[in-house]
């Protein structure tokens, strides 16, 4: 079942938010539901929601989103490796947290800033392969003629955090790599689309 709800879950997250809206409703009942449950879908609708309902018409005219990522800075890149394996290959990746949070709205420069912060291992109390830490933050534009501002703070809580993992995800297969350790891959993480109005 979980295997199902999984091929689901992205079947509905590689959609447009008009076609997610109609067929998340084909699945709320049955066992399928709490497998979904598990996923999060629920909390994505809503997060897909409230972003559709934040974009003003001209996004759907122009065709364009109202957000854009002027620039990505690190603040911390630490890595250690606490015990040298003999062979990195059977290293089994550990739990990596990431955490996000955001600064206000600057009206005056339109701009808004979004950290992301992975920590892995650094918990004194627990023995790990390595101890891992990646702190960055993005900034980002606003376009208020198309995302109105009420919504900007919201916008940055929910969807900035997908635009930024990339980046995240870069660093930590870099620094496991170099640390001779077999790679740390994050989950790859897609933002949804948005169809322009007819």
């Amino acid at each position: 079942m979980k295997e199902l709800a999984q091929s689901v879950f992205d079947e509905l997250f590689s959609t447009d938010y008009e076609a997610f809206h109609e067929e998340f409703g084909r699945y709320r009942e049955g066992d399928i539901a709490h497998s979904l449950l598990e996923l999060g879908a629920v909390e994505e609708k809503e997060r897909r929601f409230d972003y559709a309902q934040s974009l003003s018409p001209k996004f759907y005219e122009a065709g364009h989103d109202p957000m854009h990522l002027k620039s990505v800075n690190v603040a911390e890149l630490f890595v250690k490796v606490n015990e040298i394996p003999d062979d990195p290959a059977k290293i089994v990746h550990q739990e990596m947290n990431i955490f996000h949070a955001h600064s206000g709205y600057d009206q005056e420069r339109r701009t808004i800033r979004v950290g992301l912060l992975l920590e892995s291992g650094m918990e004194k109390e627990r023995k790990t392969a390595y101890s891992m830490r990646i702190e960055l933050f993005g900034e980002f534009e606003a376009d208020e003629s198309g995302l109105q501002k009420q919504h900007i703070e919201s916008w940055a809580g929910r969807s900035a955090p997908f635009i930024l993992c990339p980046f995240l995800r870069e660093h930590a297969f870099a620094l496991t790599v170099r640390c001779g350790l077999s790679p740390a891959i994050l989950p790859l993480m897609q933002l949804p689309a948005l169809r322009e109005r007819e």
